[in-house]
């Protein structure tokens, strides 16, 4: 999938939809490395922001601000980056929240932010909880026209179930990733790694 981004924004530069999915594909990647390999996943990340800003230069569409204050916010590691990191990364989202009506993929991905925040910093796993169940009752009724952004309803179920987890929740998050396979039956991260790991 980012190799196929890659060559199709190369072709075709200045579509901004082709560098969403181009920034999206990367994010998803630099996610899955993130506690594995550091800095392959930063290195992701900081490629993902540049596909991502050129996205909203040429376009501003809500979930590229949200993915672009993910990508960014993704790569605070301490004090020190959290200051300018934290800064910028606050600001995309509050332009993402601006630009429309509540978005089931902007609320999905403040709800990723507070999951990785401490309490103290506004983030938390009840806060996180919050914006997960916002975003699933905002999935119900999305209906994004193509080529426009439509994905992340099973990876909202995928990070509810994480969510009620981490809150010693096993049965409920059990239901989530369940939930998340039947949306998306090929979810390799639920069925190989989220579900097992419930024991």
């Amino acid at each position: 999938m980012v190799t196929l981004s890659r060559r199709a924004v190369t072709a075709f530069p200045e579509d901004a939809l082709l560098n969403h999915y181009a920034g999206y594909a990367l994010y998803c990647l630099a996610s899955r490395s993130m506690e594995t390999d550091t800095d392959a996943s930063h290195a992701l990340l900081k490629e993902a922001e540049s596909f991502l800003k050129r996205s909203v230069g040429i376009q501003p569409i809500m979930e590229s601000y949200a993915l672009l204050a993910s990508a960014i916010g993704m790569r605070i590691d301490g004090p020190v980056s959290a200051m300018t990191l934290g800064m910028r990364s606050g600001a995309a989202m509050d332009r993402a929240k601006a630009l429309g009506p509540p978005n089931p993929r902007v609320r999905l991905l403040e709800g990723i932010s507070a999951f990785h925040t401490p309490r103290a910093f506004g983030g938390g796993h009840e806060a996180a909880l919050e914006h997960f169940l916002a975003a699933i009752e905002l999935f119900a009724k999305d209906a994004p026209q193509p080529p426009l952004p439509a994905w992340g309803h099973a990876e909202a179920y995928a990070w509810l179930g994480q969510t009620h987890a981490a809150l010693g929740q096993a049965e409920a998050a059990r239901t989530a990733f369940e939930r998340a396979l039947e949306l998306e039956p090929g979810y390799v991260w639920v069925r190989e790694v989220l579900l097992p790991g419930l024991g």
